[in-house]
């Protein structure tokens, strides 16, 4: 089977890392993938790690969604290419790849990777009426997404798949101690870490005010945020930092996010809306205690003493939640263990790819228009 994976970028976030994962299952399977990127200056670890899990990158870039030279050529080439499904995520690639696939009569299957819709309402038009009418289904990451977008799918099927996550190795003692020491400047500070693109939904502002009190000078105790965002929302970012007076890093991009894992005390999500963030799923994977808001399926993924919840926005449980966590090294512990066994039981890479599989089985056989 040829599949093409369609995306808008190719930066650090959760969906392109199921583009990676879903890439090295499909290796073993002799699945051929194609990624296709729309918009220019992809992540060049990115496509190393896709390259070399045997998929073939392709950027088709253009500065604005109806770019009509760009849909020509990419027109052009799904015609040539003659995929057997099309696979999109995020805004652009579904409205265009749907669009694509119905031009071509390729069918096509969309993720659905967060509660929330693109801002504004024509945008959010267009991208609803493209999926709903040129789609042959919808993945969901959790069943909160499905909830979410259940009224305006109407009779468009809808699988509800987990996100899944590829076991992240733990670090030794010493390499704890050698990353705190470079990154912290101390091998025994207390590190806070948040991974995630640098936007307003994972409400940093948040997370930096919990965590000022906590972090002040001298305390040995850092919150580091590792993601990027867009110029304005990154230089907010310093902003808060800044007038915090507390020992925080934005970290950016980094390669080393496992690493990272491996030596922080606590990890911790803000955000006032989710879908099924893979860092939170890393996180878990590598035995770190979570503390995160109680949005999209993280609710869910954190039931049952696997992480510690508290409301979005509730700057003060954030804190004390955090604080709590960081001061108990036997909870931190316990509610690590916890997350661990969790995400290998339910979120086994080999099994979301076979179920992707037989999607694409069912949209190939079904008739096309």
């Amino acid at each position: 089977m040829r599949v093409a994976q369609v995306i808008d970028k190719l930066t650090a976030g959760g969906a392109q890392t199921l583009l990676v994962t879903f890439a090295e299952q499909a290796r073993r399977r002799g699945t051929d993938v194609t990624v296709i990127v729309l918009w220019a200056n992809p992540r060049q670890f990115l496509v190393q790690r896709l390259e070399s899990a045997g998929a073939r990158v392709v950027v088709l870039p253009g500065r604005r969604l109806f770019n009509v030279k760009r849909f020509l050529k990419m027109l052009r080439f799904f015609r040539s290419a003659q995929f057997d499904v099309i696979h999109t995520h995020l805004f652009h690639a579904d409205i265009l790849g749907a669009v694509v696939g119905r031009m071509t009569n390729t069918p096509v299957i969309s993720s659905l990777h967060n509660i929330a819709t693109p801002p504004g309402k024509l945008r959010a038009f267009v991208w609803r009426s493209a999926v709903r009418h040129f789609c042959t289904c919808v993945i969901a990451v959790g069943q909160s997404v499905a909830t979410a977008h259940e009224k305006w799918l109407g009779s468009l099927p809808c699988k509800v798949l987990s996100n899944p996550v590829q076991p992240v190795a733990g670090c030794s003692i010493e390499q704890r101690r050698e990353l705190k020491q470079s990154l912290l400047g101390a091998a025994d500070s207390r590190l806070i870490l948040a991974v995630g693109m640098v936007a307003p939904q994972k409400a940093y502002q948040d997370l930096v005010a919990a965590c000022a009190p906590i972090c002040v000078p001298g305390s040995g105790n850092f919150l580091a945020i590792a993601g990027d965002g867009q110029p304005h929302h990154m230089a907010h970012l310093r902003e808060v930092i800044e007038q915090s007076g507390a020992q925080v890093l934005a970290l950016g991009v980094r390669e080393d996010v496992a690493l990272l894992l491996g030596a922080a005390d606590v990890f911790v999500m803000s955000s006032h809306w989710e879908g099924l963030p893979v860092a939170l799923l890393e996180a878990m994977s590598a035995g770190r205690a979570v503390v995160a808001t109680s949005v999209g399926e993280v609710t869910n993924v954190l039931s049952d003493g696997a992480g510690i919840l508290v409301p979005p926005g509730d700057i003060e449980q954030l804190r004390e939640a955090i604080r709590g966590m960081l001061d108990d090294a036997g909870r931190r512990q316990h509610y690590g263990e916890t997350a661990r066994r969790r995400v290998a039981e339910q979120h086994d890479p080999a099994v979301w790819f076979d179920s992707q599989l037989k999607l694409y089985a069912a949209a190939t056989a079904a008739p096309t228009i």
